[in-house]
């Protein structure tokens, strides 16, 4: 999954990647994370605390959000 973040103003910030990995974090369904800068390089990567304690709420739905977000 990609999802981009962008700034208040409406600037590319992130582009973050969400994968499976087998056996790679069994108590986060073994998603993986990586954040790239818009130039490509990867700023965050791999059991991303952030990222982890955002998504914990949605852990009955694998982890992934879906629908309206607000």
């Amino acid at each position: 999954m990609i999802k981009e973040n962008y700034t208040d103003d409406r600037k590319l910030f992130l582009i973050t990647v969400m994968y499976k990995v087998k056996d790679f974090y069994p108590a986060g369904h073994d998603w993986y994370w990586v954040k790239f800068k818009p130039g490509g390089d990867a700023r965050l990567e791999g059991k991303v605390d952030a990222c982890i304690d955002c998504h914990v709420g949605v852990a009955g739905n694998d982890y992934v959000f879906t629908g309206n977000i607000k």
